[in-house]
């Protein structure tokens, strides 16, 4: 915050419950009111999730969904994250590890464009915490290296680990793993006909004659629970 005062930058701080709703973004009082509602919705979701991987995923696509809203609220249609190499290299170890590798084109790439009217962009992606840090400091900078909201126990804590301890030994660790993400494609190249999209992640969901494990997991779960709904959610996003 103090920072950002210091360049005078226009700053918008949003809680992230408000991503379970459709806010009015400008009226100050019903954005209070919604938040003060959704609170507990978030908390019991949060509590829902089994381990400490799913609930960071969960936010990180709660954060996702309300940066979409509130652009399209302000006319935005592209938006820069602050996402570097080391951070995209984490990324992609934890996506696969959780079933979320056919959206590592766009989770780890520079264009994400999953959002129809919104794309986000990574202009640093290329770049290590370490140059970031350098550059900063040969311009008088302050470097403010982002806080992941993940604890020792997460598997995107312990990619995060386990590829700074290799970096040390093998200094093009990081580069090697994000290289080889960025070979990845996206099954986004199916007709339109053929596919919809996840309602969390906006990952392509596609649809098939032929049963899919997900399909067989939406059996199982409907014999326990009638009102369960998975509709258009991907599989890595109803194992949250």
């Amino acid at each position: 915050m103090k920072y950002i005062e210091t360049y005078d930058l226009p700053l918008t701080i949003l809680p992230i419950q408000l991503a379970l709703s459709d806010p009015d973004f400008s009226d100050e009082d019903d954005l209070s009111k919604l938040s003060d509602e959704k609170s507990a919705e978030l908390r019991d979701n949060l509590n829902s999730c089994s381990n400490s991987s799913k609930r960071i995923q969960l936010l990180e696509n709660y954060r996702r969904l309300l940066l979409i809203k509130f652009a399209k609220y302000m006319n935005i249609n592209t938006i820069l994250l602050n996402d570097n190499m080391n951070n995209q290299s984490s990324s992609l170890l934890t996506n696969m590890a959780m079933g979320r590798g056919d959206c590592l084109p766009n989770s780890i790439g520079f264009i994400d464009s999953r959002c129809d009217g919104v794309t986000f962009l990574r202009p640093l992606k290329c770049l290590l915490h370490k140059e970031l840090s350098l550059y900063c400091d040969l311009y008088k900078l302050k470097y403010c290296p982002e806080h992941v909201l993940n604890n020792g126990d997460s598997i995107l804590s312990l990619s995060e680990r386990f590829l700074s301890e290799l970096q040390c030994e093998f200094p093009a660790t990081v580069s090697t793993v994000c290289r080889t993400g960025d070979k990845l494609t996206s099954s986004e190249t199916v007709d339109c006909d053929e596919m919809n999209r996840c309602r969390l992640c906006d990952t392509v969901i596609i649809q098939t004659d032929s049963l899919s494990a997900v399909d067989a997991m939406r059996f199982s779960l409907s014999l326990f629970d009638e009102e369960l709904s998975l509709d258009r959610i991907c599989y890595a996003c109803s194992q949250l």
